[in-house]
């Protein structure tokens, strides 16, 4: 097994897979992913099918600067951002091919906060609990439950090594380009467990309020800026706190819980984000104003249907395959051509 080394790890930077499902009743956060569209984008750019679940990496504001000790194939997705393979600039949302020397670099985050780079084959770090995930509350999954500091060393397969599925294609690149899901000027919400706890005074000031994210920021959730809701319930027992769930703080404050939330809490939720909006709000800009849009469940389902159509789109167009070097036999049979 060959590795990646890490030159410069950035400002906090992990190994995420889609999370550590199964075990939040025993009291192991599920981490996983901020952004899992763009996740899933690099994973089926570099031929990683979705049942996989690929370890990639997360840059958190700021890239970081990696030399690789084997071919493999790429891809760096989410965040805009600068990406340079050996100091010439790549392109973001495609796969790369890279090689024995190679150093890529990923800076000048321009807009957004979390980046991924995805590898053919994910990066080998151990399960723990069915995931490979980075759980740095807790110190488990990644790489010794921990953000990467420069020196660390990251497993991965050589490319001869990876097994690279050969689906028949259903779908011409171009019109994938065409189906690429646009982030949505409102981020759209169902009710939430508690959203009988407010009246419709409160829930027309949570629909019609302009929220700005707060400093208050992470991976565990993120606290808006503006008008204040009231809830009419009593204490909340505790219950288990959902990915996008949006509490309603004694203040009033709304905050929405992500990928490494706690395990259970006691705020009222007025509402949840739909799965298809997580990526979207964990990328929103700082300074621009956040407004949600209900919608019905049959909606929400429909929209993740889509932007899984179209990932499953993507990977089943094989960009990795314009990459892979030519095989000894099918150069051979190509000189009987010549």
């Amino acid at each position: 097994m060959q590795a990646v080394k890490v030159i410069q790890a950035g400002l906090s930077t992990t190994i995420q897979d889609s999370g550590r499902l199964g075990y939040q009743g025993d009291g192991f956060l599920n981490s996983g992913v901020m952004d899992p569209y763009a996740y899933q984008l690099g994973n089926a750019l570099v031929g990683n099918a979705r049942e996989l679940d690929a370890a990639s990496l997360e840059f958190t504001l700021t890239g970081g600067q990696l030399a690789f000790q084997a071919t493999t194939v790429v891809a760096v997705t989410g965040a805009n951002c600068r990406v340079r393979l050996n100091d010439e600039v790549v392109a973001e949302n495609e796969p790369l091919l890279v090689t024995a020397g190679d150093v890529l670099a990923i800076d000048q985050v321009t807009a957004g906060r979390f980046v991924y780079l995805s590898v053919a084959g994910g990066f080998q770090v151990p399960l723990v609990k069915g995931s490979r995930a980075t759980a740095t509350a807790i110190g488990i999954g990644g790489l010794d439950g921990r953000r990467l500091a420069s020196g660390d060393l990251l497993p991965v397969l050589p490319l001869n090594e990876v097994d690279l599925p050969r689906p028949v294609p259903t779908q011409p690149v171009a019109d994938v380009e065409l189906m690429a899901p646009q982030r949505p000027d409102h981020i759209r919400v169902v009710p939430g467990a508690q959203s009988d706890w407010f009246d419709e005074n409160a829930r027309q000031t949570f629909f019609d309020s302009d929220y700005q994210l707060s400093k208050d920021i992470n991976r565990m959730g993120f606290r808006l800026q503006g008008s204040e809701i009231k809830a009419q319930g009593d204490n909340l027992l505790s219950e288990a706190n959902l990915n996008g769930a949006i509490q309603i703080d004694r203040s009033g404050s709304p905050i929405v819980l992500l990928a490494d939330r706690a395990t259970h809490g006691g705020y009222p939720v007025i509402t949840k984000v739909i799965a298809a909006d997580l990526g979207w709000l964990a990328q929103w800009p700082s300074g621009q104003p956040l407004r949600f849009t209900e919608v019905d469940l049959t909606t929400a389902w429909d929209l993740l249907a889509a932007q899984r159509d179209y990932l499953q789109a993507v990977y089943l167009s094989q960009p990795w395959q314009t990459l892979l070097p030519v095989r000894p036999v099918a150069a051979r049979v190509a000189t009987l051509f010549q």
